[in-house]
Order: structure tokens, then C-alpha cells, then sequence
């Protein structure tokens, strides 16, 4: 009967700290959840979901940007051949042009986060591809809708997701719920799109490019200007000519384009039959700048094409 009773003592006191020590842990591993402390072996899942929110980020701002502030076109452009400049073979990849026919197509800032953030709730779920690369050591479910918040600074592109995520390691049965996830992506688009706009504003109310075309056909002789001359020839001028003499002039040309305030070389090599050979020393230096706005932008460059 002592024997009995040692062993029954011994049990129960066995049984008392197994209860008091689930407790413990059950405790404080709820004290983990609430102060956000992640332990070690659930990181790679934060992490992961992080990178997915990134790489969806980055692609939405490169479409975005290659499409002129669109990644969805309206109706408007996407039936109008005419009122895009495709940059490629597919179809996706389209430059609308800011002002047609009369009608500006600047995008706004809204626009462009709603297109944005609209592009990572469709697809950041294609990245993450259901979690199968975890699937054999977690339990992975779902608990609510992605629901993107997407804000332009200055420097970069800040996304904002609410995701939440119920995890758990079925190893030792740890638990965690994901709620929000933040990720900064090093895409200055806000000061690119501000650029771009001032020079299209700019462009609207100097008419520069328009007026450097006329220059280049007023100094080239194998263009006509008008339909006199004094000359006993007969002179004929073929329109196919004329054409791809103006194309070529504007190709050669055009690309020299600077923009005052922004960051650009003027020591670059410039073919010049009067010696001098550098941009500083040459006719564009001169005429071919342009003051688009009081502001600058020294970080940045502007090609023409």
C-alpha cells in the first residue's frame, strides 16, 4: 500500500507539472503572438510572403512605367491604335500618348496607386503559389482577403498589405496569425512621373519640339519651305523623299535634347565640322536645351527619341 501510494504521489505530481508547464508554454507563446516576436522557425514565412509582396510591387511599377502611368488601359485607348505608341511585339506593353486628338491622357497620381495597388491584389497571390514550398512542414491558411495600400514618396514606393495569415509548424504544433506586412521598393516613380509631366506641360505650352522641326526644314535645302523661288529651273521634289530626308534629320537631331536642371553630359563627343567636338561647344548646346520648368531634377535624365 506505501508502494502504491509513492507511485500515486509521484503521478499526480508528474501529472501537476505536465498541466502547470502546458500552461506556461500555451501562455507564453500567446505573449509571443500579441507582442510580435517571431520565432525563429516561422521567419522564413514572413520573409517569404515580404519578397512575393515585393516582387509583385516591382513588377506593377515597371508595367506601370513602361505603359506611360497605366497598367489597365480605358477603353478609349486600348481600341484606338492611334492613340498609343507600341514599344514591342506584345501587346501589353503600349505608351499611350499624353495629349490626342485635343484630349489630355496624363494619368493622375490616384490613378496610378489605384492601378497599382489593384495589380497586387490580383496577383501577389501568383507569387505566392498557395505556399506549396512549405506545405510539408506548415499548415498555411488563409484568413481574409489581400488588400494592397500603396503610397508614392519621394525615393521609393511604400506597400502596405493586409493579409492575415493563420501558420502552423506542424513539427511542435506552434502557432502564429500574420496581419500586415510592409515593403519599401527603391523605385523613385513619383519624381519620374512629376518629371515627365513637366516636360509634357512644357512641351504643350512652348511648342518646342514643333518649333525645332521647323528649324531643321528651314536649314536644309533639299527641303522646300514654299512654293517660290527665283530660278529658271523646273524643280520637282519627291514626297517619299522629302519624307525620309525629314525622318533622318529628326533622328539625328532630336536625341540631343537636354533638359536645363537635370543631369546630363556636356562633354559627350559631338561630330562638329568647325572644330569644337564636345556638347558644350556645339549648336545644341546652345539651341537644343531646354527650361521646362523652375524646378530641377538632378537626378535625373531625359532621352528623346
Amino acid at each position: 500500500m506505501l508502494k502504491k501510494s509513492q507511485i500515486s504521489v509521484f503521478f499526480l505530481i508528474a501529472l501537476v507539472i505536465i498541466i502547470f508547464g502546458g500552461i506556461y508554454f500555451y501562455f507564453q507563446r500567446i505573449t509571443i503572438e500579441e507582442a510580435g516576436i517571431l520565432q525563429p522557425e516561422l521567419a522564413p514565412i514572413q520573409a517569404f510572403i515580404g519578397n512575393c509582396i515585393d516582387q509583385t510591387a516591382t513588377e506593377a511599377s515597371i508595367i506601370l512605367g513602361l505603359n506611360g502611368g497605366y497598367i489597365d488601359f480605358p477603353l478609349s485607348i486600348e481600341t484606338n491604335p492611334r492613340s498609343y505608341l507600341r514599344l514591342g511585339p506584345l501587346d501589353e506593353i503600349k505608351n499611350p500618348y499624353w495629349l490626342y486628338d485635343g484630349i489630355s491622357a496624363i494619368p493622375s497620381e490616384e490613378f496610378m496607386v489605384q492601378q497599382l495597388e489593384n495589380y497586387i491584389n490580383n496577383n501577389l497571390r501568383t507569387c505566392l503559389n498557395n505556399f506549396e514550398a512549405f506545405s510539408s512542414q506548415f499548415e498555411i491558411e488563409e484568413q481574409g482577403p489581400i488588400s494592397a495600400e500603396v503610397t508614392l514618396a519621394d525615393n521609393d514606393v511604400v506597400v502596405d498589405v493586409s493579409f492575415p495569415v493563420d501558420v502552423l509548424k506542424k513539427e511542435n504544433m506552434t502557432r502564429i496569425k500574420f496581419e500586415k506586412f510592409s515593403e519599401t521598393v527603391p523605385i523613385r516613380l513619383k519624381k519620374a512621373y512629376e518629371f515627365a509631366k513637366k516636360i509634357m506641360e512644357a512641351e504643350n505650352r512652348d511648342d518646342f519640339l514643333e518649333k525645332k522641326t521647323m528649324d531643321l526644314i528651314v536649314l536644309d535645302r533639299e527641303i522646300p519651305t514654299t512654293d517660290i523661288e527665283a530660278t529658271c529651273q523646273q524643280r520637282i521634289w519627291n514626297i517619299n523623299d522629302v519624307s525620309s530626308k525629314l525622318k533622318q534629320l529628326l533622328r539625328a537631331n532630336l536625341p540631343y535634347i537636354r533638359i536645363l536642371g537635370s543631369s546630363y553630359a556636356d562633354n559627350i563627343f559631338v561630330p562638329n565640322p568647325f572644330g569644337e567636338d564636345t556638347y558644350r561647344d556645339s549648336y545644341f548646346q546652345s539651341h537644343y536645351v531646354w527650361e521646362v520648368a523652375d524646378e530641377k531634377f538632378p537626378d535625373f535624365n531625359a532621352a528623346f527619341t
